[in-house]
Protein backbone atom coordinates (compact mmCIF):
# COMPACT_ATOMS: atom_id res chain seq x y z
CA UNK A 1 0.00 0.00 0.00
CA UNK A 2 1.52 3.31 -1.10
CA UNK A 3 0.08 5.21 1.88
CA UNK A 4 2.52 3.59 4.33
CA UNK A 5 5.35 5.47 2.62
CA UNK A 6 3.62 8.83 2.94
CA UNK A 7 5.26 9.84 6.28
CA UNK A 8 8.71 9.44 4.73
CA UNK A 9 7.57 11.36 1.65
CA UNK A 10 6.17 14.15 3.82
CA UNK A 11 9.41 14.32 5.84
CA UNK A 12 11.50 14.57 2.68
CA UNK A 13 9.10 17.21 1.35
CA UNK A 14 9.40 19.30 4.52
CA UNK A 15 13.21 19.26 4.47
CA UNK A 16 13.30 19.99 0.75
CA UNK A 17 10.81 22.83 1.17
CA UNK A 18 12.95 24.48 3.86
CA UNK A 19 16.04 24.36 1.66
CA UNK A 20 14.15 25.40 -1.43
CA UNK A 21 12.33 28.28 0.33
CA UNK A 22 15.52 29.81 1.61
CA UNK A 23 16.96 29.82 -1.92
CA UNK A 24 13.91 31.32 -3.62
CA UNK A 25 14.48 34.34 -5.81
CA UNK A 26 11.15 35.62 -7.16
CA UNK A 27 9.22 32.39 -7.71
CA UNK A 28 9.91 28.72 -7.07
CA UNK A 29 7.88 25.58 -7.31
CA UNK A 30 7.73 22.11 -5.80
CA UNK A 31 6.00 19.24 -7.60
CA UNK A 32 4.41 16.03 -6.45
CA UNK A 33 4.04 13.63 -9.36
CA UNK A 34 1.29 11.10 -8.68
CA UNK A 35 0.58 8.14 -10.94
CA UNK A 36 -1.78 5.21 -11.01
CA UNK A 37 -1.93 2.48 -13.60
CA UNK A 38 -4.07 4.61 -15.90
CA UNK A 39 -3.39 8.26 -15.16
CA UNK A 40 -0.96 10.88 -13.92
CA UNK A 41 -1.66 13.87 -11.68
CA UNK A 42 0.63 16.68 -10.53
CA UNK A 43 0.30 18.86 -7.44
CA UNK A 44 2.50 21.96 -7.63
CA UNK A 45 3.21 24.44 -4.85
CA UNK A 46 4.38 27.77 -6.24
CA UNK A 47 5.97 30.14 -3.74
CA UNK A 48 6.51 33.83 -4.40
CA UNK A 49 9.33 35.68 -2.67
CA UNK A 50 8.49 38.55 -0.30
CA UNK A 51 7.91 41.91 -1.92
CA UNK A 52 6.80 45.38 -0.85
CA UNK A 53 3.18 44.42 -1.50
CA UNK A 54 3.49 41.01 0.20
CA UNK A 55 6.19 41.15 2.89
CA UNK A 56 5.68 37.48 3.84
CA UNK A 57 5.56 36.28 0.25
CA UNK A 58 2.70 34.33 -1.22
CA UNK A 59 1.89 30.95 -2.70
CA UNK A 60 -0.45 29.01 -4.91
CA UNK A 61 -1.30 25.32 -5.35
CA UNK A 62 -1.95 24.07 -8.88
CA UNK A 63 -3.43 20.67 -9.74
CA UNK A 64 -2.89 19.08 -13.14
CA UNK A 65 -5.27 16.32 -14.19
CA UNK A 66 -5.67 14.97 -17.73
CA UNK A 67 -3.37 17.72 -19.04
CA UNK A 68 -5.49 20.56 -17.63
CA UNK A 69 -4.07 22.70 -14.80
CA UNK A 70 -6.35 24.39 -12.29
CA UNK A 71 -5.41 26.73 -9.44
CA UNK A 72 -6.77 25.12 -6.29
CA UNK A 73 -5.65 27.45 -3.46
CA UNK A 74 -3.60 30.58 -2.90
CA UNK A 75 -2.38 32.72 -0.02
CA UNK A 76 -0.85 36.18 0.19
CA UNK A 77 0.65 35.58 3.64
CA UNK A 78 3.27 32.88 3.12
CA UNK A 79 3.55 29.27 2.06
CA UNK A 80 2.33 27.39 5.17
CA UNK A 81 -1.31 27.39 3.99
CA UNK A 82 -0.37 26.12 0.54
CA UNK A 83 1.83 23.40 2.00
CA UNK A 84 -1.02 22.24 4.23
CA UNK A 85 -3.54 22.18 1.37
CA UNK A 86 -1.16 20.44 -1.05
CA UNK A 87 -0.38 17.81 1.59
CA UNK A 88 -4.10 17.10 2.03
CA UNK A 89 -4.52 16.69 -1.74
CA UNK A 90 -1.49 14.38 -2.05
CA UNK A 91 -2.85 12.34 0.88
CA UNK A 92 -6.19 11.92 -0.90
CA UNK A 93 -4.43 10.83 -4.09
CA UNK A 94 -2.33 8.34 -2.14
CA UNK A 95 -5.45 6.95 -0.47
CA UNK A 96 -6.95 6.56 -3.97
CA UNK A 97 -3.98 4.28 -4.86
CA UNK A 98 -1.83 6.84 -6.63
CA UNK A 99 1.90 6.56 -6.03
CA UNK A 100 3.16 10.07 -5.32
CA UNK A 101 6.76 11.17 -5.50
CA UNK A 102 8.30 14.48 -4.61
CA UNK A 103 10.17 15.90 -7.59
CA UNK A 104 13.49 17.76 -7.36
CA UNK A 105 12.99 21.46 -6.53
CA UNK A 106 13.23 23.73 -9.54
CA UNK A 107 14.70 27.22 -9.48
CA UNK A 108 13.78 29.82 -12.08
CA UNK A 109 16.49 30.87 -14.46
CA UNK A 110 17.19 34.59 -14.24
Amino acid sequence: MAFRYFPQLLGAFSMSLLTWSSQAQSQSHQDFSCASSSSKRTVTIITFAPSERQPRGGCRVDYTKDGATKEMWSSATGHAYCTKQATKLVTKLTEAHYECRLQTPQQPSD
